[in-house]
């Protein structure tokens, strides 16, 4: 079952190649999404920061939250500003 807390895309990547093959593909392909495209960065920033709190690297999750954070900017996403605010908490235990 999909929460919010464990979306589909990290899901699939993981289960295709394990955490760190979708960690590689999202490094990969956060920095190409360009300006027009925020909301969707927000949330692919999200995602890796999700995978990065699971792996136990909580520098750069919250790093990486901040970030998505920021570029959220005027652009606001329910879903998205919920995710951020559940890691928030699950990075900060």
């Amino acid at each position: 079952m999909r929460t919010a807390s464990s979306p589909v895309i990290p899901l699939a990547l993981a289960s295709a190649g394990g955490d760190d093959e979708a960690i590689c593909r999202f490094e990969d392909l956060i920095p190409r999404m360009g300006a027009e495209r925020l909301r969707g960065k927000a949330g692919r920033m999200t995602d890796l920061a999700g995978l990065y709190s699971k792996t136990g690297r909580l520098n750069e999750a919250r790093d990486l939250v901040d970030q998505a954070d920021t570029a959220l900017g005027d652009v606001r996403s329910t879903r998205v500003t919920d995710r951020l605010a559940t890691l928030r908490r699950s990075i900060a235990a």
